[in-house]
């Protein structure tokens, strides 16, 4: 009689932890390429809002021979003056395809509390920057990751944190930027040429925390809502420049003004400018973002360019500069 063996099908126990073990070493293999895939189109995506919002401060400027300033703080009436506050980006927004939110604005009225400044524009927001759940997080304030370059305005400063000898190595120049604070410019102000010089920048949602001061020193972003510091984008609360002069404005909600005072409790609110007494991805009054390694920058020219966090703390001071006459070296 012959027997017939019927075959066994189905993997062994030891085979099947070999495909195991394989599949787990690609998707080890293949998870940090997709990662870097999706951070590329993320980092593509905000350099095209940076392109937009760049072409739409030139459009302003040739429609109104200027740029927006920072902020429109008062109403030129009483001493203190009345809280306006509406800022650059609400200037813009004709110019970024919000028509309509523009016109819908009272310039003649304080802007805290006109539904406009709860208004989130995908175009303002970088996919990389992780994003509050809603403005109900925010006091009512929408924000944007991109913030106007106030630059440093070394050969005026007389405030002891500012006190730096690498500062002091510096030329002793004006570092102003296009967005310095109670400034209005045009492009004959930027005498060191567009292509020299950052009009916007990024700033990341959340912000970072201290890292040392200059090259080297990068910060730590902050963690979720609870220690954020972002950047507002319709409403300008000021804080610490030169709109903050309690003898001269008044707070945005129209309260007595106060130097170094914020709007609102945690997550606190900024105008939308940085200056650069600090390098990038640094301390949240500066630029900073959360593409690696990179912060990403409109210059006065229309292009866009990335700036690398380990920047020379001396060319980032002057390639925010819009008339200090100093050549900034090559970048590699």
């Amino acid at each position: 009689m012959r027997l017939f063996h019927r075959r066994r099908s189905g993997f062994t126990l030891v085979e099947l932890l070999v495909v195991i073990a394989i599949i787990g070493v690609l998707v080890g293999l293949l998870l940090p390429a997709v990662q870097a895939a999706r951070e590329a189109a993320r980092r593509m995506s905000c350099s095209n809002n940076l392109k937009q919002v760049g072409l739409a401060l030139h459009n302003y400027q040739s429609t109104h021979s200027r740029f927006p300033p920072l902020g429109y703080y008062g109403n030129k009436t009483g001493t203190p003056e009345g809280p306006y506050h509406h800022t650059w980006v609400t200037s813009i927004l004709p110019f970024i395809e919000q028509g309509p939110l523009h016109d819908s604005i009272n310039f003649a009225l304080p802007a805290w509390e006109q539904p406009h400044v709860a208004q989130l524009i995908p175009t303002l927001m970088c996919p990389s920057s992780p994003q509050f759940n809603d403005t109900a997080e925010t006091h009512g304030i929408a924000w944007t990751n991109y913030a106007g370059a106030e630059g440093y305005e070394l050969n005026r400063i007389n405030h002891p944190w500012y006190d730096d000898p690498i500062e002091d190595a510096l030329p002793n120049k004006d570092y102003s930027g296009i967005f310095t604070v109670l400034e209005s410019n045009s492009f004959r102000d930027i005498t060191d040429g567009t292509s020299n010089t950052i009009i916007v920048a990024e700033h990341s949602t959340y912000g970072h925390k201290w890292g040392a001061r200059h090259t080297g020193g990068k910060g730590v972003p902050r963690s979720g809502p609870g220690e954020a510091v972002f950047t507002a984008a319709f409403i300008a609360p000021m804080q610490w420049g030169e709109a903050a002069d309690p003898a001269r404005y008044c707070a945005v909600d129209g309260a007595a003004g106060a130097y170094g005072t914020w709007f609102r409790a945690a997550p606190y609110s900024q105008e939308p400018g940085y200056i650069t007494h600090i390098g990038p991805n640094n301390e949240h009054w500066g630029s900073d973002s959360l593409h690696p390694g990179i912060v990403g920058a409109s210059y006065a020219d229309g292009s866009v360019r990335t700036v690398s966090e380990t920047i020379d703390y001396a060319t980032w001071v002057i390639i925010n500069g819009k008339r200090d006459g100093v050549q900034p070296p090559q970048q590699p």
